[in-house]
């Protein structure tokens, strides 16, 4: 059960529904009788098969990382604010393409570098403690982190002291398109959140066109700010059906309904800047792939 929702991506009220539990008695009625409940699904069964996966986690990344040899692990965190408004910070060992999650920690009311300090050493202690060799710190570059590196670098000489180079390549993409192309990215942007909407009337009608100029129809990539390579996902997709954008301009534009936001479909300016700029985020969404 706990695999299949997590492959399916279902909430865990999927057990609780008449039409499964329907589904699973077809298949077997003993097996009905015996299907979990939601609270039991997601805790109890959760909480002993995530203990058993975490195990054998930590015992392959403890037999690539053997006491002696100079193997060590690389210590990796960022924090986040979940649903409750709380900051967590997380906090995951690395080696050789294994990871394991140590542990995620409330991050409390203070953020100064000082702070910061306090808590990754705390943790970096609980990690000796566990028998596990850190040799590299890795954290996102915010001027408080950089600053608790700074300190922390003093008193672990041994250890070496990294920045995120994904979250470089963050800021680095945003800068570029806070420059040149920025009026252009907001306009692209506004486009395909148009079109997203009004999927009763001109989304279905520049899909039409498409179709009929392509012969296939492809879906349009919202832009999201923490998401940096969805930026030149959306100019991409945007390009690739160039002429049918066109087209539908041509063919609709006249209307007097016609949105605002979607008369850059019809300037060979807005794609001329789509294509330059296209071409050079696409390198970096590469590099954050490889990295």
């Amino acid at each position: 059960m706990l695999e299949f929702q997590a492959e399916a991506n279902l909430p865990e009220l999927f057990i609780n529904r008449q039409s499964f539990r329907r589904l699973i008695k077809l298949c077997n009625a003993e097996a009905a009788k015996a299907l979990p409940t939601r609270q039991l699904l997601g805790g109890i069964i959760l909480n002993k098969y995530a203990d058993k996966v975490d195990s054998g986690d930590h015992a392959a990344l403890k037999v690539a990382t053997p006491p002696g040899l100079g193997k060590c692990v690389n210590f990796l965190s960022d924090a986040w604010e979940n649903i409750a408004k709380m900051h967590i910070l997380g906090v995951i060992l690395s080696l050789a393409g294994l990871c394991v999650t140590f542990g995620t920690f409330t991050c409390g009311s203070r953020h100064d570098g000082l702070a910061i300090v306090k808590h990754l050493e705390s943790i970096l202690l609980s990690m000796i403690a566990q028998g596990w060799d850190v040799g590299a710190i890795v954290t996102n570059n915010a001027g408080n982190c950089a600053q608790a590196q700074c300190i922390l670098a003093l008193c672990w000489p041994k250890i070496v002291f990294l920045f995120y180079y994904v979250h470089q390549i963050n800021l680095l993409v945003k800068d570029v398109i806070a420059t040149s192309w920025q009026i252009m990215v907001s306009q692209a942007h506004t486009i395909v959140s148009t079109l997203n909407k009004s999927t009763v009337k001109w989304l279905p009608r520049s899909r039409n066109v498409m179709k009929a100029t392509y012969g296939y129809i492809l879906a349009l990539v919202q832009m999201a700010d923490t998401r940096w390579n969805l930026v030149q996902g959306m100019l991409m997709l945007l390009i690739r059906v160039r002429l049918a954008y066109k087209m539908f301009v041509l063919r609709w534009s006249s209307h007097a309904d016609f949105p605002d936001g979607l008369y850059a479909l019809g300037s060979d300016t807005f794609w001329k800047e789509c294509e330059d700029a296209e071409a050079l985020i696409k390198p970096l969404t590469v590099a954050s792939f490889c990295l």
